[in-house]
């Protein structure tokens, strides 16, 4: 009926990305919707693109990826639009599924851990993988509890408790002397 209001959803193709609607009378647009309200005939025309198969793997299988900010589970498969750029990352350090540790070694395509990348025209689909290496974990401690230890120059760490590559070096210090929180003064 006339003034009647009908939400459309734009979901692409399998191969295809949404680019977005035509805007005319009549139309509420948010994203994939569109509220047409009906007054008179009304062509609604949305946008698609050619888009790439873009899969994230990781070694170990199964640790987490980020696509485009967002954390999912690798394997991960995305269609991403020709022309496109997104940001691919690596957490690290991340633990399995059997509580292992793992530290961020490389992306296939040598990016660094948080990158851009740019999805070609035409050609094969995309596979990057995450390599992960695993990690010993490090909790340092002082005695007593709360003082200070600066790590890698740091002294304002959350915690000390550190997920490090084997074989990886690292700066440890304490300071020769310092005070707590109650006035007590401790030395090295």
């Amino acid at each position: 009926s006339a003034g009647s209001a009908v939400k459309l959803a734009a979901v692409p193709a399998d191969g295809y990305v949404f680019d977005g609607w035509d805007q005319g009378d009549n139309q509420s647009i948010q994203g994939f919707y569109n509220v047409v309200t009906l007054k008179t005939p009304s062509v609604v025309r949305p946008h698609f693109s050619p888009a790439k198969k873009v899969t994230l793997l990781t070694v170990p299988p199964g640790l987490g990826v980020y696509a485009d900010r967002a954390l999912v589970p690798a394997p991960a498969t995305f269609d991403w639009g020709f022309g496109s750029t997104h940001v691919v990352g690596a957490p690290s350090p991340q633990s399995d599924k059997q509580g292992a540790w793992w530290v961020f070694a490389g992306w296939s395509d040598n990016g660094a851990a948080n990158h851009t990348i740019s999805v070609p025209a035409g050609g094969p689909t995309i596979t990057m993988t995450a390599t992960f290496v695993p990690a010993t974990v490090t909790d340092l401690k002082t005695n007593p509890q709360g003082l200070k230890v600066k790590v890698d120059g740091r002294d304002n760490w959350p915690n000390y408790y550190f997920a490090w590559a084997a074989g990886e070096v690292h700066q440890i210090e304490a300071p020769q002397q310092q005070i707590d929180d109650r006035g007590h003064v401790y030395n090295f």
